[in-house]
């Protein structure tokens, strides 16, 4: 059962608009600055708006990949900035691109919002963040994020959190010791222990050195 099922009338108000924008094909790419705010209300009581923030849509191409990142930058005009590769081919509709999103907007909450984090004193923090972002803070807010949304909109939800459980991990290792969890430890996040440890085999030897982003940079 997810954390949040009594809504305000601004949750109701953002829970209708994220709605229709999901059931209406007409609506191809969601306004990226508008949906942001909308997913602020409903699962971050509008906390990442009291930032300042950029959301915007990038080819898949600039992204060197990836589905979408958060950069951090309180030296510019933004506490964070979210891109989201819009072309990218795994999306396979409006929804992934909401998970993709909120997938982000976990990382800048528990960076801005819970941990007050800056370039600065960001390395204070970074046992508990993670140096990918995917630590126990991130992965316990963006399963309440899934279950909400599930909750919300039926069917199923995901925010990535096995891809970013089994980057965490490779990146805690060191070069003398490489270790794999249990499988208490996957199942206690709800992850096939099999399919984790899959994920974790290919993240060890696709990864390189300098390759696994850094907290105080961005998160993916």
């Amino acid at each position: 059962m997810p954390t949040n099922t009594f809504l305000s009338s601004q949750e109701l108000d953002a829970k209708r608009e994220l709605v229709l924008i999901l059931g209406d094909p007409t609506i191809t790419r969601p306004n990226p600055t508008e949906t942001f705010k909308w997913l602020d209300d409903l699962f971050f009581s509008s906390r990442l708006q009291n930032y300042r923030y950029l959301v915007q849509y990038q080819p898949a191409e600039s992204l060197a990949g990836k589905l979408a990142e958060c950069h951090f930058q309180p030296e510019s005009n933004y506490d964070f900035k979210i891109a989201v590769a819009y072309t990218h081919p795994e999306f396979s509709g409006k929804q992934s691109i909401f998970e993709s999103l909120l997938h982000e907007m976990v990382h800048a909450y528990i960076f801005v919002v819970e941990y007050q984090a800056n370039l600065e004193d960001h390395n204070n923090h970074i046992d508990e963040i993670g140096t990918t972002g995917h630590g126990e803070p991130w992965m316990e807010k963006a399963l309440i994020v899934e279950r909400e949304a599930e909750f919300f909109f039926g069917g199923g939800w995901n925010l990535g959190r096995d891809r970013g459980y089994a980057l965490q991990w490779v990146s805690d290792q060191t070069s003398e010791r490489f270790e794999i969890p249990s499988a208490d430890e996957a199942q206690r996040w709800g992850f096939e222990f099999s399919y984790i440890l899959q994920l974790i085999m290919i993240f060890k030897f696709v990864l390189v050195a300098g390759e696994v982003d850094d907290a105080g940079d961005h998160f993916s």
